[in-house]
């Protein structure tokens, strides 16, 4: 039988007040899987205004992973690292710029993080445009 590892994602977003949400993921054990897979609902926001996620991926293996790349669903939205490598049961925080529509409705983004072992995990972001 294979242990298992925890990874833990902590997604934070500077709203009044800030909020924080905690998730525990299971990670396969191995070098196979380095990751997360997220969402959050920053509920309604409004139209045309800045909103700053951020998230921040665990590694809970003894060695480094590095992400390989960051690719967002839509050009209102950004996102970076301040290192792309993560050490040995560190952690790194991923800042995420997104831009509402200045139209009402439904804002929807993802956000695919690429590590060195080929495996991608998605934050999924949105919210209701008022």
């Amino acid at each position: 039988m294979k242990s298992r590892a925890i990874l833990f994602v902590s997604v934070s977003f500077i709203l009044a007040g800030g909020v924080v949400w905690l998730m525990p993921y299971r990670v396969p054990a191995g070098d196979n899987f380095v990751g997360t897979e997220s969402y959050k609902d920053l509920g309604e926001v409004e139209p045309g205004k800045v909103y700053r996620p951020k998230m921040t991926i665990v590694n809970p293996f003894d060695r480094p992973v590095t992400v390989t790349k960051i690719k967002t669903s839509c050009g209102c939205t950004g996102a970076k690292m301040d290192s792309m490598t993560i050490r040995p049961q560190g952690f790194q925080t991923l800042e995420i710029e997104i831009e509402t529509p200045r139209t009402k409705g439904l804002v929807s983004v993802n956000v695919d993080v690429q590590f060195d072992n080929e495996s991608t995990s998605t934050l999924r972001v949105f919210g209701v445009i008022r």
